[in-house]
């Protein structure tokens, strides 16, 4: 009975044959090459040096993995440092009452470790959603920028539902509220449009230059010593180009550049034009295109050429400087640098004509 049992495993017929030969070349195929196989079974000379080449690609591929896993190690360690630097735990920020409201969040003021601090928590938590791309872009600008003319960054709360930006506190408000209730002479008026051109002169000035891109009064925040702050860079850029595009978005169209209003590439002199509004309520005391819709002062900025009226009592130079603000052609806008100096050489009670 042995026997048999010994022909069945020692024959073969020729579809077992082709079997086990169809298996072994499915196998070498998922193997790299043998040089010493393929001198064995006559393969072409050059065959060595393929196999070479091979494991040489194959070495340098594993390496380069290696060396991308490393970046990829040394960037999550670089920032969660950064992160480590200005992070500021939710439990930690007691919040007061709510003291103004933008497109992207509503601004508390705060009490943090002991200090007064003004809190903007943003509108939309959701991670996944551009909300927190726009959150990231802020914190990353703000967290560089020093100047008295600046709203200083204090930290951030970075984790859902409670992304935050904590900074200084400004207890008297905005420039656009104190300009509606509060009567200020012409000299810290005129301290007011310097310092504005002070810190704005600082952001073009950066390396690369900042584009604000949503100059308000409404975004001045004044101190207890009426020192002006320039705050809310939600819609702020690098200008790492020439240009930028409006795809992410405009400012309020009151004091928006017309060339901002078509939707056409614009740069930092956007931000000249901004301050020639500014100006000019810093001058009359009035708001500008009052009793117009948003959709209206498109229309009459953008497209229409149409500019605020001056009046008659205004200092000429203050005239002359707002008009050169307002140049349809970008290019003939004043920088923030000449700005400063024309403040500066103006006289004391500079928005009333001397008669």
């Amino acid at each position: 009975m042995g026997s048999p049992s010994l022909r069945q495993t020692s024959s073969s017929s020729p579809d077992s044959a082709s079997s086990s030969v169809s298996i072994k070349r499915s196998n070498s195929a998922d193997e790299p090459p043998n040089p010493e196989k393929g001198e064995q079974e006559g393969r072409p000379v050059d065959f060595i040096s393929k196999t070479t080449r091979f494991k040489e690609r194959t070495r340098e591929e594993l390496i380069a993995k290696a060396r991308e896993k490393e970046v990829d190690q040394q960037k999550a360690i670089k920032m969660a440092s950064h992160v480590d630097d200005y992070e500021i735990k939710w439990e930690d920020v007691h919040i007061g009452e709510r003291v103004g409201q933008g497109s992207f969040g509503r601004v508390y003021h705060a009490d943090w470790q002991g200090s007064d601090v003004a809190v903007k928590v943003f509108l939309d938590q959701d991670i996944r959603s551009e909300a927190l791309e726009e959150f990231k872009r802020e914190v990353a600008m703000i967290r560089r920028l020093r100047h008295p003319n600046i709203v200083l960054f204090m930290g951030a709360v970075t984790q859902p539902p409670n992304l935050s930006l904590v900074t200084e506190f400004c207890p008297r408000g905005s420039l656009f509220r104190i300009l509606q209730k509060t009567k200020l002479d012409e000299r810290r008026r005129l301290r007011m449009a310097l310092d504005v051109s002070k810190g704005m002169n600082y952001l073009h000035r950066c390396c690369p230059p900042i584009v604000h891109r949503d100059l308000k009064s409404p975004n001045l925040l004044v101190k207890e010593n009426w020192t002006i702050k320039v705050c809310d860079f939600g819609l702020s850029r690098p200008k790492n180009n020439t240009f930028l595009t409006s795809k992410t978005g405009v400012g309020t169209p009151e004091w928006t550049a017309p060339e901002v209003l078509r939707n056409e590439p614009s740069d930092e002199k956007c931000d000249v034009y901004s301050f020639g509004v500014i100006l000019w309520e810093l001058a009359t005391l009035q708001q500008p295109w009052a009793g117009m819709n948003s959709m209206q002062v498109i229309g009459a900025v953008g497209y229409l050429n149409q500019r605020l009226p001056i009046p008659d009592h205004i200092e000429p130079g203050i005239i002359a400087l707002m008009q050169a603000c307002w140049s349809s052609d970008p290019k003939a806008r004043p920088s923030f640098g000449e700005i400063m100096h024309k403040l500066k050489t103006l006289p004391r009670y500079a928005f009333t004509k001397q008669s």
